[in-house]
């Protein structure tokens, strides 16, 4: 039996399983790791990153195509679950969304601005640009939550504050939500690039060189929204790096 059959089929040992650790949710799932592990040396997050560092990891990958190409400033996934969050009457849905439509706004005039994928720049930018785009990045990536997963987007710290207090939910506040260890990660790693066979990847090509990673097709789901401007959608997250989409369109 393959890996694939066995979590097809839910009467198998590994699906009954990973029911069961899955549905327990984040915490209990990594306690419960974390007591079978017999290992001395388990590497976690930053106190402030904890559960967040997939959606950090998120950021930095976005971060890391802008300087290829800026001909998505605003990914269409992210578009997509901002759009979500107005699909219900609520104020809180209603604030939310327009909080996203704001975020994407300045998103684009910010990328757009420092002219991330501009070759005659260097790949990094000063240290405050790079702050400011990392809590842009980090909470577009809680809006591509929402339309990946609605019960995994309810507990991020966007959703939460947006349902705390709609009245109070602005830009500014939402950019003031993503913890210190969080942004000083997404800026620390972005560094690290330039030092990095990217950098001189990067140099040797040209914006229109590189495209958009591959996306998996839509699945016909319910949350299969159009962006208005893209006029496409997506249900992962993208497969491949800009720097390996450049590779292959130069060697085609």
């Amino acid at each position: 039996m393959s890996l694939t059959s066995g979590l097809h089929c839910p009467r198998t040992p590994l699906r009954r399983f990973l029911d069961r650790e899955l549905s327990a949710g984040a915490d209990p799932l990594c306690k419960t790791f974390r007591a079978r592990d017999q290992s001395d040396q388990i590497l976690l997050p930053g106190p402030g990153v904890g559960t967040e560092a997939e959606n950090v990891g998120t950021a930095i990958d976005y971060r890391l195509r802008l300087a290829f190409t800026t001909a998505e400033p605003v990914d269409h996934v992210a578009r997509a679950g901002i759009l979500l969050t107005g699909t219900y009457d609520s104020d809180p849905s209603q604030r939310m969304r327009e909080v996203g439509e704001e975020l994407a706004a300045r998103l684009e005039e910010t990328v757009l601005g420092l002219q991330l994928d501009n070759r005659e720049l260097p790949m990094d930018r000063a240290h405050d640009e790079e702050e400011d785009l990392a809590r842009m990045l980090i909470a577009a990536a809680w809006y591509q939550v929402n339309y990946r997963t609605s019960i995994g987007f309810a507990f991020n710290p966007l959703a939460i504050t947006g349902r705390e207090d709609s009245g109070t939910f602005t830009l500014e506040r939402l950019l003031e939500l993503p913890h210190r260890d969080m942004v000083a990660d997404f800026v620390t790693q972005r560094y690290k690039a330039t030092d990095g066979p990217l950098d001189a990847l990067r140099a040797r090509t040209r914006p229109e060189d590189c495209t958009q990673a591959p996306r998996s097709p839509p699945t016909g789901s319910a949350r299969t929204p159009t962006s208005p401007s893209t006029g496409c959608c997506s249900t992962s997250r993208a497969l491949d790096s800009p720097a390996r989409s450049a590779r292959a369109k130069r060697g085609s």
